[in-house]
């Protein structure tokens, strides 16, 4: 498969994967107000950390606003893996690193110069 039809196939997946998960703790804001205070967030961080990955999401579609989106997400997962670890709940943190480590894996992949063998 031609690279830059599998870069388009994993930027479509980042984005539906980070509007799934902005849509699902919008879709169960009790439950996240309440996971976001154990984790010592104030409740509006549910809105921020959701607008974040929801803008990100949409950001990373087009090409002129792809890596500004990247930074977004990499924002999101970043605050949230912290919280995740200021609060103790290191067997959690794979989760965030492992989407920040996608973002960064398709961004990659999409900023990968053709080479001589391409």
């Amino acid at each position: 498969m031609n690279r830059i039809v599998v870069a388009q196939l994993a930027t479509l997946v980042l984005a539906i994967v980070f509007a799934g998960r902005a849509a699902w703790r919008v879709g169960t804001l009790e439950f996240s107000v309440l996971q976001f205070a154990v984790l010592g967030l104030p409740p509006w961080s549910v809105w921020a950390v959701s607008a974040a990955e929801l803008g990100g999401a949409l950001l990373v579609l087009w090409r002129r606003t792809f890596f500004p989106g990247v930074l977004l997400l990499l924002l999101a997962t970043g605050l949230l893996a912290a919280a995740y670890f200021a609060a103790g709940f290191t067997t959690a943190l794979p989760v965030p690193a492992g989407l920040a480590v996608t973002a960064v894996g398709v961004a990659l992949l999409r900023a990968r110069r053709p080479g001589p063998l391409d």
